[in-house]
């Protein structure tokens, strides 16, 4: 069994196209995304991520799942929400049937929350509903309120379709579709409900751990570095954290006013808290990073290469005389 996804980057200039080592983390989080997913309903599917170029800005993902674990879903199939790996990119969003099939999905509970996804109550039936900012009602099944839930669908979603329209110059959009289906489009338009999403602390069975660092030595990675408290990312040695807020005001400030310009090779002497949740259902553990206060700034100086003159040989003369 296997579906197909294509994937594009809307606004790809061809000549330029992409750097495929940009490209490859971003189809790696397509892939967690759906991996993730059969996890969170424990399907036991046991699923290959395949990906190969399409046109240009456009690449065909195709998800495998493999024979030998089929016969372990019967029981699953039989059910109302079971039936085929594509019902799993439905539940997800990423595959929308013509004509809508009944699928509410993740993309759109995202979408009609603005990203609140913690505004929901429990039917006792199996259903879920959801209330936005306006008082309306969106009503969801277990699997498309489980999949919502999950830190692992929250993190891969904003990560593979929203994070790109700041990677790549000239992107308008990211879009994913599927044979015989309508294509999921996100732009611009979309960020907000999606940050929104990213930032919110959901409510599913988890073990939280808080811990501090003092003192410790950051370098830029990336970010919207015009004040903002979150969309950060830093290295620590060889490792990235990401995401990361910032709740210095002050150094926020510096950054907002443009005393500071992050550069890549600035180093920053923070205290770091590193909050961690760790689904006791699937054993995800899903890890975010505030820096509480920037105790030093030490900004990249370029050194600059000493220039050696000619020397002066009329003046060696008159030193001779």
């Amino acid at each position: 069994m296997r579906e197909q996804l294509v994937y594009a980057l809307e606004g790809v200039d061809a000549e330029d196209g992409v750097d495929v080592f940009e490209i490859a983390p971003v189809l790696i989080h397509v892939g967690e995304l759906v991996r993730g997913g059969s996890a969170v309903l424990n399907l036991g599917m046991s699923i290959d991520v395949r990906v190969k170029p399409f046109t240009e800005g456009s690449w065909i993902t195709e998800f495998v799942l493999n024979s030998s674990v089929v016969h372990g879903l019967l029981s699953y199939f039989k059910t109302a929400e079971g039936g085929s790996l594509k019902e799993l990119l439905e539940l997800l969003g990423l595959v929308v049937t013509v004509g809508g099939g009944g699928v509410v999905g993740v993309v759109k509970i995202v979408r009609f929350t603005g990203g609140k996804v913690s505004e929901f109550k429990d039917n006792s039936d199996g259903s879920f509903t959801y209330i936005n900012d306006a008082g309306e009602q969106l009503t969801v099944t277990h699997a498309e309120h489980l999949l919502t839930q999950s830190p692992v669908i929250q993190n891969n979603y904003y990560n593979a379709f929203i994070l790109p329209m700041d990677r790549f110059p000239g992107v308008t959009g990211v879009s994913v579709s599927a044979p015989g289906s309508e294509r999921q489009k996100f732009t611009e338009d979309d960020r907000p409900a999606f940050e929104e999403y990213v930032r919110t602390e959901l409510l599913d069975e988890d073990d939280d751990s808080v811990s501090t660092m003092s003192g410790v030595f950051l370098k830029p990675q990336r970010g919207s570095y015009s004040g903002e408290a979150t969309r950060y990312s830093f290295r620590l040695g060889e490792s990235i954290l990401w995401p990361v807020d910032i709740t210095d005001e002050t150094f926020r400030a510096r950054l907002k006013e443009g005393d500071v310009r992050l550069h890549y090779d600035d180093a920053l002497k923070v205290d770091l808290v590193l909050h961690q949740k760790r689904n006791v259902r699937n054993e995800t553990v899903s890890t975010r990073y505030t820096i509480t206060q920037v105790l030093e700034y030490h900004p990249f100086r370029k050194h600059e290469q000493l220039k050696l003159s000619a020397p002066d040989h009329g003046a060696a003369e008159d030193r001779d005389e």
